[in-house]
């Protein structure tokens, strides 16, 4: 089969095939589980300006025959002068389609939902402002939007405050709460799968119908096989500190406006607690003389500027809530403007709080390979701090979160690198490793995919197919699954 590259808008009469020009030696494709945009890069001889000169920015299309192995964007392009005043090479970069989708950024907060529904809201968000700025929109968040039907439903994670930040690091955070992943694959589709129910690799079946590696058997699909194990990162105790439980009573605060002639007096009202999230202030009420009265919340800073001090001009009056970092007390807030506020004014809020524990956990379950392999008692105690941002509704929450964390502490970490020839390989693929001398059998993830041309198709000394080497390095560990 025939490797191809085109370089220009997809689609267009501006796309056109480079092929002929194509250095295929210098054609390398990589791509990561763990990080957004996998690349690609290749050389282009031209001879007086036999074809146009490649530019950044151009839309890049990589096929081997029928399968397209990558869509995105020049983003380097580096010339060099040939033999001749008319011999120029081009030397190009490129990456994938996150590139393009991560030009606008998201600025809202999503209500608690099942992930693939935030994601495909998150999508219309980005159309809809491409629609705003353009009387024509953009064709490529019109692609991004046009067809979900690659995202697969998830389970409801909370509500997401995502301030100013890229879709990409979005997708990322709202996949990995849900235990799933994401990529953009060459038709401009967001796909959304099951970490445990990753896209399948090019290797044959076995017996159960699983994807597998056989050292032993097969010998055809890999070669340069290197399988390590490290035992250095392994945890059977946890200490999870300062972890955030919502409280199960509420806490009710009541304030007094002070106002003078003289400026604009108190307006905001700082919490001697964090609310647990914005969701859990239950109310907040204004006493103008006449009876409390309930105010609509709103979020400081996301859906108003915190400088802004402009009436709300709304009924009932608007309050401007900031939630503070996880761990700090005092910096959470309520926020009128002075315009809508007086003297002797009284503000209520009430609200659930974050709780602070410590809490511990014991692995008896997975020590026993631990004690068996050192002959000591199999404990090894590793501490989680308010960094890994651990907030829980209820104590029976946390325990399970423990029971998630040691499902990936107990494992001794495996790793592995191979050479294939067998074409199909992606970051993110899943197999059954399996080594039967060594006992050894359990299933991997590819970590990563670098793929390289040996021979083109059509080309005497390699036949009629094309040779596409690929490095691959797997884990026993998915590493889209973050603690």
């Amino acid at each position: 089969m025939a490797l191809t590259i085109e370089i220009g808008s997809k689609g267009t009469t501006n796309q056109k095939d480079i092929t002929a020009n194509v250095d295929f030696h210098t054609i390398a494709y990589e791509g990561h589980q763990e990080i957004k945009g996998s690349t690609l890069s290749f050389a282009v001889n031209v001879v007086s300006k036999e074809i146009p000169p490649p530019l950044s920015g151009q839309e890049v299309i990589f096929t081997d025959g029928s399968t397209v192995e990558f869509g995105g964007s020049a983003l380097k392009v580096e010339r060099r002068q040939g033999e001749g005043r008319f011999r120029i090479r081009y030397d190009v970069e490129c990456v994938d389609y996150v590139w393009l989708l991560d030009r606008r950024h998201l600025n809202k907060v999503y209500a608690s939902a099942a992930v693939d529904v935030m994601m495909k809201e998150m999508l219309d968000d980005l159309q809809s402002a491409a629609n705003n700025d353009s009387a024509s929109g953009d064709d490529h968040y019109d692609d991004f939007q046009g067809d979900k039907s690659q995202i697969k439903a998830g389970p409801v994670i909370k509500q997401q405050r995502i301030e100013r930040m890229s879709p990409s690091q979005a997708f990322d955070l709202i996949s990995s709460a849900a235990g799933m992943e994401w990529f953009i694959n060459p038709s401009k589709q967001v796909v959304l799968f099951d970490v445990g129910d990753n896209p399948t690799s090019p290797l044959p079946l076995n017996a159960n119908n699983e994807r597998e590696l056989n050292v032993e058997t097969n010998i055809d699909d890999f070669n340069s096989l290197v399988e390590s194990e490290d035992i250095s990162s392994i945890g059977t105790r946890s200490v999870i500190r300062d972890a955030l439980i919502k409280s199960t009573t509420q806490e009710v605060e009541t304030f007094t406006a002070v106002r003078d002639d003289k400026g604009p007096g108190n307006t905001l009202f700082r919490l001697s607690k964090r609310p647990f999230s914005f969701v859990d202030i239950a109310s907040v009420t204004l006493d103008t003389g006449g009876g409390a009265a309930a105010v609509a919340l709103k979020l400081d800073g996301v859906e108003r500027s915190m400088g802004s001090d402009d009436a709300s001009g709304t009924d009932p009056v608007e309050c401007y809530i900031y939630v503070g970092p996880s761990n700090q007390n005092g910096s959470s807030y309520v926020r009128f403007s002075s315009e809508d506020i007086e003297a002797t004014n009284v503000v209520v809020v009430t609200y659930n709080y974050a709780d602070v524990d410590d809490h511990q956990g014991d692995d008896f379950e997975g020590r026993e390979d631990i004690i068996e392999r050192t002959d000591g008692d199999g404990v090894h105690e590793f501490i989680f701090s308010q960094a890994s941002e651990i907030m829980v509704e209820d104590i029976e929450t946390l325990d399970d979160i423990t029971q998630i964390i040691f499902a990936r502490k107990r494992k001794i970490l495996r790793t592995g690198t191979f050479d294939s020839f067998t074409k199909g390989w992606r970051a993110g693929d899943q197999f059954i490793f399996k080594w039967p001398t060594e006992a050894l059998e359990y299933e991997a993830y590819v970590i990563s995919v670098r793929k390289v041309v040996r021979g083109p198709a059509d080309d005497a000394a390699f036949g009629s197919d094309s040779i596409v080497e690929s490095k691959i390095v797997f884990s026993n560990i998915p590493h889209g699954v973050r603690i």
